[in-house]
C-alpha cells in the first residue's frame, strides 16, 4: 500500500508544480529613447512598481532600434518601439540583419502624424506642384525613419528624387533636427514632421514663415501603407493649425510597448490589465497621449502579439 501512495502522492506534486504559474521576474527593464519614449518609459516602470510586489522596475535609454535588440538579447525584457521599425526587426529587414523572433506586441499607445508640409513663401499647394518648378525637397538622411517616410510618399506620388532635379531642384539630405531652422531661414520648401496633433514645431513654423499641410491621396496613403507595414491612415482636423481651413489627409506610425516572448503569459495578462488601470494617468503626460485608450489597443500592429496581451484584449473584446 505505502509503494502506491508514494508514487501518487509524487506525481500529484509534479502536476500541482507543472500547473503552478511562472514566478514574476525579479528585475524588468522598461527601454526608453528621445522624445516622448523617457516619459513614458519612466510611467510605464512607475505602474510595474505600484502593481508588482517584489519586482522591481527601471527605465533605461533606447530608442526603437536598441530596445528591440535588448529584448531579444535579454538585456531588457520590455520596451517602446514604432510599429514600422518592429516590424523591420522581428523579420530582419531593412538594417535588421537578423529577425527578432523574442519581441512581441502588448498595446498600441499613441501615434506619430506624419506632417507633410510647404513653405507659405512657397507656390505650392499639392504634391503635384514639387516638380513644377525648381523647389528644394528634404528627403532626409538614408538610413533613417525619416527618409523612408519622405520618400515612400513621394514615390505613392510618383515623385522621384530625379524628377526634382529635372525641373531644377534639389532633394536635400539634411538631418531631420535641421528642418525647422531650414524651413524657417528659407533653405527648404517642402519637409516632413513627425510629432502628435498639434505639434509643437509645426504650431511654430505656421506662425514664421507660415506652411501649408498636403493632401495625401487615399491611393499614395494606400501604397505607403502596402510598403511601410504598421503606418497607418490618419486625419489632421482642419483648424489644428493657423492657415488652415480643411482636414488633411495623411499617414501615422504606432509607438507601441513590445515585450520579450520569454516573460510568462500570466505576468504580461497582469501587465496589461495594469496598463489599462493607470491609463487615466497616462493621457496627460504629453500631447498625443490623450490617444492613449483600450479600445485602439492594437491599431496598427504588424507584429505577434503576446499571449498574455491577446488574452486579455480577447476577454474585454478588443479586435
Amino acid at each position: 500500500m505505502t509503494h502506491r501512495v508514494l508514487p501518487l502522492a509524487l506525481a500529484l506534486t509534479l502536476c500541482l508544480a507543472a500547473a503552478a504559474p511562472a514566478a514574476d521576474p525579479q528585475f524588468i527593464t522598461v527601454g526608453g529613447g528621445v522624445g516622448t519614449f523617457p516619459i513614458m518609459a519612466a510611467k510605464i516602470a512607475e505602474v510595474i512598481n505600484k502593481e508588482f510586489p517584489g519586482v522591481r522596475a527601471s527605465s533605461i535609454p533606447g530608442g526603437s532600434d536598441l530596445n528591440l535588440k535588448n529584448i531579444q538579447s535579454g538585456a531588457s525584457q520590455v520596451g517602446l518601439s514604432i510599429s514600422m521599425t518592429s516590424h523591420q526587426g522581428v523579420n530582419g529587414i531593412a538594417h535588421f540583419p537578423q529577425p527578432l523572433d523574442k519581441v512581441r506586441h502588448v498595446m498600441s499607445l499613441y501615434r506619430g502624424y506624419i506632417h507633410y508640409v510647404a513653405s507659405a513663401r512657397s507656390d505650392i499647394r499639392s504634391f503635384a506642384d514639387i516638380t513644377k518648378r525648381g523647389y528644394r525637397v528634404y528627403v532626409g538622411k538614408v538610413g533613417t525613419l525619416h527618409h523612408v517616410l519622405m520618400t515612400e510618399m513621394l514615390k505613392a506620388q510618383g515623385i522621384t528624387p530625379d524628377d526634382i532635379r529635372k525641373a531644377g531642384g534639389i532633394p536635400n539630405p539634411v538631418a531631420y533636427s535641421d528642418v525647422v531652422r531650414m524651413l524657417q531661414d528659407g533653405q527648404l520648401d517642402v519637409a516632413m514632421l513627425t510629432g502628435p496633433v498639434p505639434y509643437g514645431m509645426a504650431m511654430e513654423l505656421a506662425q514664421s514663415p507660415g506652411i501649408r499641410l498636403l493632401n495625401a491621396s487615399e491611393e499614395a496613403r494606400a501604397k505607403v501603407i502596402q510598403a511601410l507595414p504598421g503606418i497607418g491612415r490618419a486625419t489632421i482636423p482642419k483648424g489644428t493649425y493657423k492657415g488652415q481651413d480643411e482636414d488633411i489627409q495623411t499617414v501615422a506610425y504606432m509607438s507601441h510597448l513590445v515585450a520579450s516572448r520569454e516573460l510568462s503569459e500570466d505576468f504580461v495578462y497582469r501587465l496589461t490589465a495594469a496598463m489599462v488601470k493607470h491609463m487615466p494617468d497616462m493621457r496627460g503626460l504629453f500631447a498625443g497621449a490623450s490617444e492613449i485608450r483600450l479600445e485602439t489597443a492594437l491599431l496598427d500592429n504588424p507584429i505577434a502579439v503576446h499571449p498574455g496581451a491577446k488574452r486579455y484584449y480577447d476577454e474585454k473584446g478588443v479586435k
